[in-house]
């Protein structure tokens, strides 16, 4: 499995719903994917205090590297890639990117219930995403 993991801040004129309307977008995009697994986003809460530069951020779980290949190439993902770049401090050189290779790991599925910044569903046969929440604090 691979983790993609995108980590930004999001600039603090950056309007909510335009925040709200990208990571939807992404979600909504890997709920369609195949070998796209999970979607999961939210606020940073830098808990060790090493990661103050990056406020927001998500993660998408892939079964391979060709599904991580397909989503990068993507259309849509090449649009809301170019809004979340005008959306974050520094532009595309303020987004951080790792894509880890978890060799192994286990999907787990979430039960249903509310989160503090959206809602775990369950999707039929292999995928669950998270609705994208945003702080509403800059």
């Amino acid at each position: 499995m691979i983790l993609h993991c995108v980590f930004f801040t999001f600039r603090s004129d950056a309007p909510q719903d335009a925040r709200r309307a990208v990571l939807t977008g992404l979600a909504e995009l890997c709920a369609d994917l195949d070998g796209a697994l999970a979607f999961e986003s939210g606020p940073n809460l830098d808990f060790e205090g090493k990661s103050q530069d990056y406020r927001d951020g998500f993660v998408i779980r892939f079964a391979d590297r060709p599904a991580v290949k397909a989503y990068a190439e993507h259309p849509t993902h090449r649009r809301l890639g170019g809004q979340l770049c005008d959306l974050c401090q520094n532009g595309a050189d303020g987004i951080i990117v790792f894509d880890l290779d978890v060799p192994g790991a286990q999907l787990k599925r979430p039960t249903k219930k509310a989160a503090p910044w959206g809602t775990a569903l369950e999707i039929p046969q292999r995928r669950w995403f998270r609705n994208p929440g945003l702080r509403t604090s800059s």
